[in-house]
């Protein structure tokens, strides 16, 4: 992974994690809402029934005023995606012998009229949840959200019927709320991630590179780092630093090693020329003892000779193979070197 991977893999959970609970934060404040309207609910009281109603209906109704309250809150806490508004649902009552009073004037006749909006209330109570119907309305068909539940008091079922433009506006207006703040908050968090990236993506990518090339052997690597916080600009320069002190000492000691092979050279040469010298001496030297032992007066100065010119070979052989070496702290004589340093000389001959 690279370094601009590694710094995204901890800087995005960074970014994310609060603009999750930013949005989270947006979800409590709308259901919010929905505390607060449970609350007018306790506080509602003016529930306005038209039409004729005898005093048996009457009294059926505030009896099941309390249910009513309770059948309310539950289903808010149903569908608690319907911001309802409160002032604009008609609330209905149906008895189980499918006598309706609404809130309203223009539903209770709408209703009345209709004997199948009772049977479909039945249906809804038994299913549960919210429903959706289309009802007519100033000569057109309007939707509303329909919910129903069976009392047990009184004998009969709450309805509310809620116009289905009214559940959307709300939730409209919070989108046109939160878009605007969650586009603010993407745009900072964008904002912030650049700022990160140039803060310390660009100069750690740049000193990355600076290293790579030094491993690399290119020793005139130079960051050019001048903006940024300050820790980044001395690191910079300390890096500079090292690479100009690492380059000076490369190239001294490329200069010594220069020196030193010229050097290794020369010796080279001089012990060649060393070795030569001294191989043609000692073959001088072993011809002339070999011209002196020719013309020995006696046979024990013949034998002197003969002794001295077995030396000066024997020291040859081990020049010989002492110049063919690499290696002189040590030497290792094969047997046909030990014949030839052995063969017709005494042990106490030798002796160097």
């Amino acid at each position: 992974m690279t370094y601009r991977g590694k710094l995204i893999a901890v800087f995005l959970p960074m970014i994310i994690i609060p603009l999750i609970a930013f949005m989270f934060i947006i979800i409590g404040l709308t259901c919010s809402e929905l505390v607060d309207y449970k609350k007018s609910v306790m506080e509602f009281t003016g529930i306005t029934l038209t039409g004729s109603i005898n005093s048996e209906s009457e009294n059926l109704m505030r009896d099941n005023l309390f249910d009513f309250f309770y059948f309310r809150t539950r289903m808010y806490e149903r569908a608690a995606e319907t911001l309802i508004n409160l002032e604009q649902d008609i609330v209905v009552i149906i008895t189980d012998d499918d006598r309706i009073f609404s809130s309203s004037d223009y539903f209770e006749e709408l209703l009345s009229g209709q004997k199948q909006f009772a049977a479909l209330v039945k249906e809804f109570a038994a299913k549960g949840g919210v429903r959706s119907i289309f009802l007519p309305k100033n000569g057109d068909s309007s939707e509303y959200l329909v919910y129903a539940e069976h009392s047990e008091i009184g004998e009969c079922y709450n309805v509310i019927l809620s116009p289905i433009d009214l559940v959307r506006r709300p939730l409209y207006k919070v989108f046109v709320g939160i878009v605007p703040i969650i586009l603010i908050f993407i745009l900072a968090v964008v904002a912030a991630a650049l700022a990160v990236s140039r803060s310390f993506t660009t100069p750690l990518t740049k000193l990355a590179m600076g290293v790579d090339e030094i491993c690399s052997k290119k020793y005139d690597a130079v960051i050019d780092y001048r903006s940024g916080s300050v820790e980044f600009r001395k690191l910079a320069d300390n890096f500079n630093s090292m690479a100009a002190n690492l380059r000076e000492e490369m190239n001294q000691r490329e200069s010594f090693e220069n020196e030193l092979k010229g050097s290794i050279a020369e010796k080279e040469i001089l012990l060649k020329e060393l070795n030569h010298r001294v191989k043609n001496n000692m073959q001088i030297i072993s011809s002339l003892l070999e011209l002196q032992s020719n013309s020995a007066c006696c046979k024990e100065n013949a034998a002197d000779y003969r002794t001295a010119i077995s030396r000066i070979n024997t020291m040859a052989l081990v020049h010989e193979k002492l110049y063919q070496s690499n290696d002189f702290t040590s030497l290792e004589l094969s047997s046909r070197y030990n014949q030839k340093l052995w063969m017709g000389v005494k042990k106490e001959q030798i002796l160097l």
